[in-house]
């Protein structure tokens, strides 16, 4: 199978909605970049609040789709918030178990992802969980694509990825969707515990507090 006949987002997509299956309960959950707030219905567990936070930059997603959608009174357990994960002091120290940052990383420059994976860690009770999402760099580049979303500021490879969230987090698990071999041109698998290799690579991490 090559690029010319396979729709690799839509592919992508699929896969990724998957790996929700994978993630651990949680009681409070801290939603960063929720966009139109689809995390909601692709989280298995119940019984959780959640919180969606987004700066709404991008065509009024967060708050035509996720905030009318989601509101308070039709979904007691959940909150929409406009801000920015760079600068959360609405959030109290501790005050997450879970904290979702999943293709976001891609759009902040280098002094807000290190404020901000500062305040993930302030916000985020100790042992608590981060996952982590993005596009990799690298197999981007070999297929010969360009960013994935005109919005991207930099798109990062599994070791620079690596290196940034193991600074402040314990890395648990990885995985990736889309695994293509750099060698025959192929893909492989869908799912693959190989996030190097992959065309979108996930992170789940511990907070070492």
């Amino acid at each position: 199978m090559n690029k010319s006949n396979l729709d690799i987002m839509k592919v992508k997509d699929i896969i990724q909605n998957s790996f929700f299956l994978r993630l651990p309960g949680a009681k409070n959950i801290l939603n960063l970049g929720a966009a139109d707030g689809n995390f909601y219905e692709k989280y298995p567990w119940t019984n959780y609040n959640l919180t969606n936070l987004d700066n709404n930059s991008e065509g009024n997603v967060f708050e035509n789709d996720c905030v009318k959608k989601y509101s308070n009174k039709k979904y007691p357990n959940i909150k929409n918030i406009v801000g920015n994960c760079n600068n959360m002091p609405m959030f109290n120290k501790d005050e997450f178990d879970m904290v979702i940052f999943t293709h976001l990383i891609e759009h902040l420059k280098p002094d807000e992802i290190k404020k901000t994976l500062s305040e993930i860690q302030r916000v985020l009770k100790k042992n608590g969980i981060l996952i982590v999402s993005t596009p990799n760099y690298k197999i981007r580049k070999f297929l010969c694509m360009n960013k994935a979303n005109e919005f991207h500021i930099k798109e990062f490879t599994y070791q620079e990825l690596k290196k940034i969230l193991e600074e402040k987090y314990s890395i648990l698990n990885e995985f990736g969707a889309l695994h293509i071999n750099v060698e025959t041109f192929m893909m492989q698998t869908l799912k693959t515990d190989d996030p190097e290799n992959s065309y979108v690579m996930w992170m789940i991490c511990r907070n070492k507090g």
